[in-house]
């Protein structure tokens, strides 16, 4: 019995996964969108600070929504919702069968279980979309947004690939269940829904975990990251987020730009407000952040974490004004 693949499927790579996920699903349906809508409509900018001992490293941030895809569905009013399987086995036969009906899967997936990374470091938080399966072989087949083409990995390799538990994720089998996109929310209506609520959420966040609040939590810790027996490893990771990790460079904040450029002619305080210019003003400032904890992770000694916490409080303000501006002319 030869293979079964979702057809007709195009594979995309892109600048992060789950928006290249997101981009290809959606195509996969008849919604053309860019890559940087999909991040925009997915309301995917925020911050996340942490620090402790089960942290690695022990001071890290993130720099995107967690619940990117669960919001570009919801935005969109698209029927697409995440299932928590119990384990692995149990999801199987539902994503075979999506894809027996000619539909790619998007699953979360950490990156230390696929062995065409070859990476003994875990990142659990990977979009990737099933593209086929060969039954007899057992193989699956993924549509990964770093390779230029399908990769092939044993099924055994594919369940293991899909749990880990360990701070940020929570890995538990998770995949999306999308199997018709009839009526999907205009982008007119989609646009500044998206933006309003992803200011309010950068803004107004009141537990103090995300957003400018916790921006303004890493500025006071910042000057004793130093004191950490893994204090290069916290610089170098803050760069590595930043630049490095799938961002499309500056947090995230360079794709997010461009999303505002292409969106302005859904929302008028986008071109009123010089959003796009903005936003990427403040990207190239958290590129230059990135750069200064690339410095410090590359010291002998643990220097410079003072500098860097006074630019970031700068950058922090520009953030926090850019979003307040949204949102008192919504």
């Amino acid at each position: 019995m030869p293979p079964i693949m979702a057809n007709p499927f195009e594979h995309l790579t892109g600048f992060h996964c789950a928006t290249t996920a997101l981009r290809g699903l959606m195509k996969h349906f008849g919604v053309d969108l860019s890559e940087p809508m999909c991040l925009g409509l997915g309301m995917g900018l925020n911050f996340f600070y942490g620090e402790g001992e089960d942290f690695n490293p022990t001071r890290c941030f993130l720099t995107r929504s967690g619940v990117l895809e669960e919001d570009f569905f919801r935005i969109l009013r698209i029927d697409a919702p995440m299932k928590r399987p119990e384990n692995a086995e149990q999801s199987w036969p539902e994503i075979m069968a999506l894809v027996e009906k000619q539909h790619p899967v998007m699953v979360q997936v950490d990156i230390e279980g696929l062995p065409y990374y070859n990476t003994r470091t875990h990142f659990a938080g990977h979009k990737v979309l099933v593209a086929g399966f060969d039954s007899e072989a057992k193989d699956v087949f993924i549509s990964d947004s770093e390779y230029p083409d399908l990769q092939v990995v044993t099924l055994d390799q594919f369940q293991r690939a899909r749990f880990f538990l360990g701070i940020p994720w929570d890995l538990h089998y998770q995949w999306w269940d999308l199997r018709a996109v009839r009526v999907a929310a205009p982008i007119d209506e989609a646009v500044p829904r998206a933006l309003s609520e992803c200011a309010q959420r950068i803004v107004g966040d009141e537990t103090g975990l995300f957003g400018i609040a916790a921006m303004r939590r890493m500025i006071k810790s910042m000057p004793d990251w130093g004191q950490a027996e893994d204090w290069q490893w916290c610089a170098r990771f803050g760069y590595q987020v930043i630049e490095k990790r799938g961002t499309g460079g500056g947090a995230f904040r360079n794709k997010y730009a461009e999303f505002l450029q292409e969106a302005a002619e859904y929302d008028s305080r986008i071109e009123k407000f010089n959003l796009p210019e903005r936003m990427a003003d403040i990207a190239a400032s958290w590129t230059a952040f990135s750069e200064m904890l690339h410095q410090i992770s590359n010291n002998e000694k643990p220097s410079g974490f003072d500098e860097a916490a006074k630019f970031f409080e700068k950058l922090t303000d520009i953030e926090e004004s850019f979003f307040s501006d949204v949102l008192k002319n919504a």
